[in-house]
């Protein structure tokens, strides 16, 4: 079974597992699947408003297809929960409408 079969059997268990759909986000961004990339983060924020992680590369994601405006959003909500995540902050500076 490979990595987004597994992400996607866990989650078919436990539709609230959070990780597992933060996981099949990040694969599935890396194979060029934006839309399903931005779909499994929101799950996974869904699932842990307090995902920093999630709310990061949701932003990463709405950045590469343009939305700055979601996506500085979804940096700040990263930051909220973690104000030291350097990414985060990086992910803002560069996302500024």
């Amino acid at each position: 079974m490979g990595a987004e079969a597994a992400f996607r059997a866990a989650i078919a268990a436990d539709p609230q597992y959070a990780q597992a759909h933060y996981n099949l986000g990040v694969v599935l961004n890396e194979r060029g699947h934006e839309a399903g990339a931005e779909t499994a983060f929101r799950a996974a924020i869904s699932a842990d408003a307090q995902y920093a992680d999630a709310h990061c590369n949701l932003g990463v994601v709405l950045g590469m297809r343009g939305d700055n405006t979601s996506a500085a959003r979804s940096f700040a909500a990263a930051l909220k929960i973690d104000p030291s995540y350097a990414n985060a902050h990086a992910g803002l500076h560069t996302a500024r409408p």
